[in-house]
């Protein structure tokens, strides 16, 4: 990887903070130009809850989890890289993370990615464990897999909670929130209590809390160049894409209040993994304007891409503040089949100023 800045603003382990790679420039027949305000077109391949499995060598129609994937400016991996966190599952989701053909590649954890999450095993040492305890060597080994050397030189940028600026090899400019936190349930990793706000102050909640987050969701600005373009969660927020098989919408309240506030172009999740899907909300000063929802195992016939055989979702035309796309990137289905795709979005990034 190339010369990097990094600036420590975020919780847990692994690189979070300003990250500027400058890698050659390509594309640039991709470039569009608005008032003052270049902007390129970018892809982004995006996958979740893959639970260790790894992509077949063939592709059927009930499984599309294929080896075959698409060229992307950013690969994103929105948690759950493991089903209880052992050493052998962290490997085989390595091998997948190196595989994909893109040369940047963020990824967070999720609540099955439990030895990723060191207080948890404090606390836990045997629940969902291993036959033995985890001792300091296993967390270590398996969070050296996704910090090591050999991950940076694959393009693996580890993410755990906090912002990230990067510059992609097609010249855009790329901000990022992420979060590998969910609301607690059954006692799995990276969880906080439902009715704590991990992602608003105090002053943007407009409500009391016990404790001030330590890495809030930024808000966005108006023709500001730090504007979040892309939010990266382990779960969805309230109300989207979050229906569990009872019907049951378990998304979280304080993160869809976040999200009206920083107004990102994408935000991509899983957890939910019967939820998988995307749907396009247009934002109304402080509310969101939910369009229908897109999903189930069927919505593949509508969206399909005829090359990759993804999901795809062009989203060029969507003016940052004004709308997101969300994408529920679950690979897995509810029975922890590998029968869901992955997902390709094409957005508009700006370019460096000049």
């Amino acid at each position: 990887m190339p010369n990097e800045q990094q600036q420590v603003n975020s919780e847990g382990s692994g690189l979070q903070g300003l990250v500027r790679p400058q890698l050659p420039v390509s594309n640039v027949n991709n470039v569009a130009t608005m008032t003052s305000n270049p902007q390129t077109k970018t892809r982004i391949l995006i996958l979740s809850d893959t639970h260790s499995a790894l992509p077949d060598s063939t592709r059927t129609a009930t499984h599309p989890y294929s080896q075959t994937f698409p060229s992307a400016d950013v690969a994103i991996h929105c948690g759950d890289l493991t089903s209880t966190g052992k050493l052998h599952e962290h490997e085989r989701a390595f091998a997948l993370l190196k595989s994909l053909p893109a040369p940047i590649k963020l990824v967070i954890p999720g609540n099955h990615d439990l030895t990723l999450d060191r207080t948890y095993c404090t606390t836990h040492s045997r629940l969902y464990a291993w036959s033995r305890a985890h001792t300091a060597e296993d967390l270590q080994a398996a969070e050296n897999l996704y910090t090591s050397p050999e991950a940076r030189d694959a393009g693996i940028l580890y993410l755990v909670e906090g912002t990230l600026s990067l510059t992609l090899s097609n010249g855009a400019e790329l901000n990022v929130y992420a979060s590998a936190y969910t609301p607690e349930f059954c006692d799995w990793g990276f969880a906080y209590p439902r009715d704590r706000d991990r992602f608003n102050s105090l002053s943007d909640a407009n409500e009391q809390q016990p404790a001030v987050p330590a890495n809030p969701v930024p808000t966005f600005v108006p023709s500001s160049p730090t504007n979040t373009h892309i939010l990266i969660t382990h779960g969805p927020p309230l109300g989207i894409l979050d229906l569990t098989t009872r019907n049951e919408p378990v998304g979280c309240e304080h993160l869809l209040h976040a999200v009206t506030r920083c107004k990102p172009l994408l935000h991509c999740f899983g957890h939910i993994h019967e939820a998988w899907g995307y749907q396009v909300c247009k934002h109304d000063n402080d509310s969101l304007q939910p369009s229908e929802k897109k999903q189930g195992i069927n919505l593949s016939n509508e969206v399909i891409d005829k090359v990759s055989e993804c999901a795809y979702i062009d989203a060029t035309a969507v003016e940052h503040g004004k709308e997101t796309v969300f994408v529920n990137a679950s690979i897995m289905s509810v029975r922890y089949s590998p029968c869901q795709r992955p997902w390709i979005v094409d957005l508009m990034l700006p370019l460096p100023a000049t």
